[in-house]
This record gives structure tokens, C-alpha cells and sequence, in this order.
């Protein structure tokens, strides 16, 4: 799933339905430049076995709360500018 939505600049939700993510492991760039991306919904997503994120949410400007604290994120080892230039980024809930 590497950049697979990167460059979407008129995205501004996105809710993933039940998928099979088991095998999932990098998600590096996913939503870079997505300028208008609001919010992400990873209720039912399985990321136990990514190991990168690294720019995931880069340069997404109107992004302003991240909730991740319910995902398996243990397999992670890449996370660097996960969050980079996300300028009104106010709220994050994650563990790692």
C-alpha cells in the first residue's frame, strides 16, 4: 500500500471497510500530500504486521486528530515523519 493514495489532494475522508490486511506491511507515504485529508477511519483494519510507516500522513495540512491507540502497532520499526509538515495537527492518540 505505498503511496497508494499519495498526491490525492482533494481526499478528505476515507473509511476502510473490513479487509484482509493480515499480510500488510508497509504503509510508508499512504496518505502523503493528501492536503485535504481530514480524517481516517482504522476501526477495522489490521496493521499487526506493518513494519513501516515512515511519511504516512506527510504534508497533510488539514489533518488535525489521529487516533491509532487501538491498533496492534508492535510490528512497527519505520515511523520517521509519520506526521511531517501536518501543520494544524492538534490531537494524537497513539501507542507504540
Amino acid at each position: 500500500m505505498v503511496g497508494l493514495f499519495k498526491r490525492y489532494e482533494n481526499l478528505s475522508y476515507i473509511d476502510f471497510p473490513i479487509l484482509n490486511t493480515v499480510v500488510l506491511r508497509n504503509m510508508s507515504q499512504m496518505f502523503e500530500n493528501c492536503y485535504n485529508l481530514i480524517s481516517v477511519n482504522f476501526s477495522q483494519i489490521d496493521i499487526s504486521n506493518v513494519v513501516n510507516m515512515s511519511y504516512m500522513f506527510a504534508s497533510c495540512h488539514s489533518l488535525t486528530s489521529i487516533d491509532l491507540k487501538d491498533l496492534n502497532t508492535d510490528s512497527v520499526i519505520y515511523i520517521n515523519h509519520f506526521l511531517y509538515d501536518c501543520i494544524n495537527i492538534t490531537g494524537i492518540q497513539f501507542i507504540f
